[in-house]
């Protein structure tokens, strides 16, 4: 799995900082990254064909 803030890899089996939003559950790498998950989660949801992708700014 990997952290939607930082791009870390984590392990869910032994990543104790979690948050589930809309369903899906995310992992992180630390509370700082999960912190900063919760100021806009909808920037971290999986991208979809059709949706921009929030994650990268504009070019």
């Amino acid at each position: 799995m990997t952290d939607p803030v930082c791009g870390m890899e984590v392990n869910p089996e032994l990543c104790k900082i979690r948050e589930t939003y809309q369903g899906q559950e995310f992992f992180f790498c630390s509370e700082m990254c999960r912190k900063v998950f919760l100021m806009n989660p909808q920037r971290y949801l999986p991208w979809k064909p059709g949706k921009p992708d929030r994650r990268k700014p504009p070019l």
